[in-house]
């Protein structure tokens, strides 16, 4: 057990400069967790790959991974929690349901 506060990797699609849904619900989410005492660090899923996503978790060391979308988010982030054996949550808000599903 470690006296620092829980840290929350949050993935959302398009990060922290998009006016989207779900990244305006990630900064709502982050900002939420660290007034409750955790650490928060957020990765652009659309932007992001694998490996450079692996070796920040791996430096930081996250206790959970919060993906803020199943299509756009969810791959990358059950690939890394799976790596970094790191448990993940999977957030469904609405735009899961219809947009990108149909695609698959």
């Amino acid at each position: 057990m470690t006296n620092r506060p829980s840290r929350v990797l949050l993935l959302d699609p398009y990060g922290d400069d998009s006016p989207r849904g779900n990244s305006v619900a990630a900064a709502r989410i982050a900002a939420g967790l660290r007034a409750a005492g955790c650490e928060v660090r957020r990765i652009a899923a659309m932007h992001a790959t694998l490996t450079a996503s692996l070796r920040q978790t791996a430096a930081w060391r996250p206790d959970v991974i919060h993906a803020m979308h199943a299509f756009r988010a969810g791959h990358l982030a059950g690939e890394i929690a799976r790596r970094a054996r790191v448990p993940f949550v999977l957030g469904f808000r609405g735009t899961d349901v219809t947009a990108g599903l149909e695609h698959r």
